[in-house]
Formats: C-alpha cells, sequence, structure tokens
C-alpha cells in the first residue's frame, strides 16, 4: 500500500491501465505507478464490494449482468456522448487536488448540470446550448438508469438517510431525471487518466465506462465478458478495480481514488468515462447566507 499522506500531496501520482510504469503525455513532476503491477487487481463479472472496520463502503463493484441488462441501446448513448463532447469544451481545471491528463489529440473532459456558481452564490445549470435536446434528453435518460442500478447496491440504511436528507434539504434536482435521482453532477471524459484524489462530495459517487469495441454482434448491448478498459485506483487500499465498458462502481470520494490510462487491449480505441457525483456545495446550495430551518435546526440538536 503506498503513503498518501506523503506522496500524493507533494507530487501528482498516476496509474498506467498497463503493466508498464508510463503513460501518455506524462504529467511533469509526476510519479507513474502500474495499476496491475503495483497494486492488487479485483477482476471480476460477479461483483465485489470493500469495507473498512466500521462497515463504511469504499467501492461496490455492481455485478456486470446487473448492470449491462439495463444499459441496453449502447450505441444511441454513445452517440450522446458524442455531442457532448463537442458541444463543450476541454474542462482544464478539475480542482485544487486533482489533475486531468490526456492520452492524445483525440481526448476530452467536461462537467456539465448543477454546479456551485464559483463567482457568486446559488447553483448553476451548466448544459451547454449546443447540445440538442434529443442527446441531452438520452444522457438524462441514461443517468437515472445507472443511479437506478446503482441504488439497488448501496445499503438500504444509507439510501434512506440521503433520501431523507433531499426531502429536508430540498437540494436541486436535474430536470429530466426520475424523481428520486440523487447525484445531480456529471463529469465525461474521452481518453483521459486523472491523479488520484479525494473529492468533496456529499455521497458515494458513480463510475462507469462506455465504448463500441465491447459490444455484442447480434445486439446493442455489452458483452459479459468484454475485455477491461481502465482501473479504477484506490492507492491507500492497494487495490486496482477492473473496469469492462458498461460496469458501474460505487465508490466514497473521501478515499483516495483515480481512473488509470487505457489498457492495452483499448489503446486505439475511444473510451468514455462517466462519473456522477452529489457536490457537498450544492447540497448547501453554495450560499452561506441561507438560515437553518426548523427541522435542520432539530437535526442538529440530536
Amino acid at each position: 500500500m503506498m503513503n498518501m499522506s506523503n506522496d500524493a500531496i507533494s507530487t501528482p501520482i498516476f496509474f498506467s491501465g498497463t503493466s508498464k510504469r508510463e503513460v501518455p503525455n506524462q504529467v511533469s513532476n509526476s510519479i507513474v505507478k502500474s495499476a496491475i503491477e503495483d497494486m492488487r487487481v479485483v477482476d471480476t463479472v460477479d461483483g465485489a464490494r470493500m469495507e473498512v472496520s466500521n462497515e463504511e463502503s469504499i467501492f461496490v463493484l455492481v455485478p456486470r449482468r446487473a448492470a449491462i441488462e439495463q444499459l441496453k441501446n449502447v450505441n444511441t448513448t454513445l452517440l450522446s456522448m458524442s455531442a457532448l463532447d463537442k458541444a463543450k469544451g476541454f474542462a482544464k481545471k478539475c480542482g485544487n487536488k486533482r489533475i486531468t491528463a490526456t492520452e492524445g489529440k483525440n481526448s476530452n473532459y467536461v462537467t456539465v448540470e448543477l454546479k456551485p456558481n464559483r463567482g457568486s452564490h446559488g447553483i448553476l445549470d451548466s448544459w451547454p446550448h449546443k447540445l440538442s435536446p434529443k442527446y441531452k434528453k438520452q444522457l438524462l435518460k441514461f443517468m437515472s438508469r445507472c443511479q437506478e442500478v446503482a441504488n439497488g447496491y448501496i445499503k438500504s440504511k444509507e439510501l434512506r438517510g440521503i433520501q431523507i436528507a433531499k426531502l429536508i434539504l430540498k437540494w436541486d434536482s436535474i430536470n429530466g431525471c426520475k424523481h428520486g435521482s440523487i447525484l445531480p453532477s456529471l463529469s465525461q471524459a474521452l481518453n483521459t487518466y486523472l491523479s488520484a484524489h479525494t473529492d468533496e462530495d456529499f455521497f458515494y459517487s458513480l463510475m462507469t465506462t462506455a465504448c463500441c469495441h465491447a459490444l455484442r454482434d447480434d445486439i446493442d448491448q455489452y458483452k459479459l465478458h468484454a475485455e477491461v478498459s481502465n482501473y479504477f485506483v484506490f492507492p491507500e487500499q492497494g487495490i486496482a478495480v477492473a473496469l469492462r465498458p458498461g460496469d458501474l462502481l460505487i465508490f466514497n470520494p473521501k478515499y483516495h481514488h483515480c481512473l488509470s490510462s487505457r489498457t492495452e487491449a483499448y489503446q486505439n480505441k475511444d473510451v468514455y468515462s462517466m462519473s456522477l457525483y452529489l457536490k457537498s456545495a450544492v447540497v448547501g446550495k453554495n450560499d452561506n447566507r441561507i438560515q437553518l430551518n426548523d427541522e435542520e435546526t432539530d437535526l442538529l440538536r440530536e
């Protein structure tokens, strides 16, 4: 296991999806490890869960069959991802704790939907105006479907807790997503990897990857035993979770994590990665002027 308290703060750490300790367009003054060689790999289609001693989940890999059976019409989703990619430019800065790195010219990183207004108070809806309504509708449908599947693998007491919190705090929801959607923000990347980092999110986040290379020949759906496209790494735990296109990974953003570069099998394939999350600033409505209501005050007293 790696000592992130020393390494990650002073020097950015990235992970290769191959056995080589090198990545395309390596960031200067950074450390590169191999997810395959330097981590213990969790590679399964049957699902997996990792918890700490207090039963807090670090990650939950949804059983692959349960994920891909709900993620149909993959080509339509890929077209929508491509449209979003073209409608919004590269988001160079992802925060103070993480660095976005690209694998080539055909790479991009975008964030959309609900996010804090950094220059003022309140929350912004950041969908690009250039994105066609039909593609936006398809992406919202995909976001809803991912969350519906993931909700079945979050502990019931945790799911009830976040649903009650939403009822009381009344943070903004996504227009167009089904009722009950919890994660209102989306980051999408194309052929991109990140440095190990933590996020200031309010709840679990959700990660998936997408690529036409993993599709079945007879139906617009992913293969059960598709090749691994990337690894999702938890350096402190010494774990790298193998991700196939269509996999759904629920993860705790307060633990150091990152997505590796592409594996050998996908070096010449376009791979999208998408993460859904709930920023703490969105929950607080990014406005410290708002006073607590009676219900919120009672909760603080308990």
